[in-house]
């Protein structure tokens, strides 16, 4: 298929997930498609974005679609939570999560545009599950303990947080699947916007964490390493 008419396609898609005048399943629905056709072409929002007239841009959306927050539900521990958080301020949105009593259940909630909410949650759950994933293996593998593992997702959860931060000051980052521009203000301009949302709408209790801390130096470097290497481009469905 030629690759214009699938950016054609998803923009289509795209301005049917944004169009207030679509019912809510009729834009959810759309939205999933759009990140399905991301992930199964290898395209990103920039460059299907980057390819319509400003004129078209403006028609679909208030830059990028009403405000909103998106809930997703996926293993919920401290550090899974804190890696989240730091996909959702890559993705310009606002995060919080509510815990259940199994950890797998908790909600994590993105708060943002529509498509930066939908898109931060899915690829939110691709991090911490690869985090969770190549952590029991190795700790498998090599019969190590809970404080180990716990060590090693720490150290990959916030080498994924570095690398965000990092991201978030080169104004050019060049990425597997395109191109992207990230800027300081509007970085700003959308965390307040996402904070006033969230005082209204969610209006979230502030908690305090009781985890026990890191007792693992050596996991807590191998999960550095890993983290190193966790896309944080990729789309996923």
């Amino acid at each position: 298929m030629d690759m214009q008419k699938i950016i054609e396609r998803v923009q289509k898609m795209l301005a049917l997930g944004r169009d207030k005048g679509a019912t809510e399943g009729e834009r959810d629905n759309a939205m999933r498609m759009v990140h399905a056709y991301l992930a199964k072409f290898n395209l990103d929002m920039e460059t299907v974005e980057g390819t319509m007239s400003s004129k078209d841009r403006k028609k679909q959306s208030d830059e990028g679609g009403p405000r909103t927050h998106h809930t997703h539900s996926f293993f919920g521990r401290p550090w899974a939570c804190n890696a989240a958080a730091a996909v959702g301020d890559l993705c310009f949105c606002g995060y919080l999560y509510r815990s259940a009593r199994m950890s797998k259940d908790c909600q994590h909630y993105f708060v943002g545009r529509q498509a930066n909410a939908v898109t931060a949650a899915y690829l939110a759950e691709y991090v911490v599950r690869s985090i969770y994933s190549e952590g029991k293996k190795r700790q498998r593998a090599e019969s190590k303990d809970n404080p180990w593992f716990l060590a090693f997702a720490w150290g990959a959860a916030l080498k994924v947080r570095s690398r965000v931060e990092e991201l978030k000051k080169r104004k050019d980052v060049n990425s597997s699947t395109g191109k992207e521009l990230v800027l300081a203000d509007y970085y700003d301009q959308e965390r307040r916007a996402n904070a006033e949302y969230t005082q209204v709408a969610l209006r979230p209790r502030v908690m305090k964490g009781r985890g026990k801390g890191i007792r693992d130096a050596e996991g807590f470097a191998r999960g550095q390493a890993f983290g190193e290497t966790i896309s944080l481009n990729r789309q996923v469905n």
